[in-house]
């Protein structure tokens, strides 16, 4: 929220949301609108039939059909939520500044007075979303709400910037035109509808979900035909067998003798010549 006195030596830089802008988006925008909870009642400020009753007017009016829970809204209000308004509970796992950004998200921001109506307008600069404060009625503050509450809601709202007020007498608002088409005109791809989630429930079974990317699941689809390599047979060269040659004893002789190979044969020899 702005601040309307600096204190001394302090210096206030304005956060814009530009690092968040520059990742992510811009969101694809679908018809219809988003609403954005809030804890007011577990905190005892708002009645919970009241509470419930506007989110009710606000979601027929505007077409709303998430609805981005609080992290400390109670399991019992939201599952009521869902059985009476027939909205899809999400719990965001994000912060719903990024979850905007990234899409999908509606063409109109439904909020209570919250923080997220200054930071919403900051993050979706520069898009076609539009988000929508509806003031909170003094009569559905409980009898144990703060005397200051009232006023606190409301300079919440009132210093918000870009956004369009509700007024809390006719909390639902003007309902959103369109232009109607002709037979001929081009279906509008933020219109169509994704086929039906088979993991969904009916809204008497509640299960929060939380919100997730908005890439589109692929099916790979793969062949069933395998090629087979035939194997050829090898058959096994017959290994031969080697027979060892025998070895002839070498009878001894004596030296001199004609009988011996070698020098000393030859040197025998010539010594038998001579002496004949």
């Amino acid at each position: 929220m702005p601040m309307e006195e600096t204190p001394a030596g302090v210096t206030v830089s304005a956060h814009t949301f530009a690092w968040t802008r520059s990742r992510f988006g811009p969101p694809r925008i679908t018809k219809g609108a988003d609403m954005v909870g809030t804890s007011l009642v577990e905190t005892g400020v708002v009645d919970d039939d009241h509470y419930l009753e506007a989110v009710r007017a606000l979601a027929k009016a505007h077409g709303a059909a998430r609805y981005f829970a609080h992290r400390r809204e109670s399991t019992d209000k939201l599952r009521r939520l869902a059985v009476e308004t027939g909205l899809e509970i999400v719990r965001p796992e994000l912060p719903l500044e990024l979850i905007a950004r990234r899409g999908p998200i509606g063409r109109t921001i439904l909020s209570f007075p919250s923080t997220v109506v200054h930071t919403l307008p900051l993050a979706l600069s520069g898009t076609e979303v539009r988000v929508a404060v509806c003031d909170i009625d003094p009569a559905w503050l409980t009898s144990t709400a703060s005397p200051r509450a009232q006023g606190f809601l409301s300079g919440v709202t009132g210093t918000a910037r870009d956004v369009h007020r509700l007024s809390t007498a006719d909390p639902t608002g003007p309902a959103p035109q369109t232009a109607p088409k002709g037979p001929g005109d081009p279906a509008d791809p933020a219109e169509t509808k994704p086929p039906a989630d088979p993991t969904d429930t009916d809204p008497a079974s509640f299960t929060a979900t939380p919100a997730q990317s908005a890439t589109p699941a692929t099916t790979v689809k793969t062949s069933t035909t395998t090629q087979v390599t035939p194997v050829i047979p090898v058959t096994p060269t017959p290994v031969t067998p080697i027979t060892p040659t025998p070895v002839a004893p070498t009878t001894p002789t004596t030296p001199g003798s004609t009988g011996l190979v070698g020098p000393a044969g030859a040197a025998g020899a010539a010594g038998a010549v001579a002496a004949g």
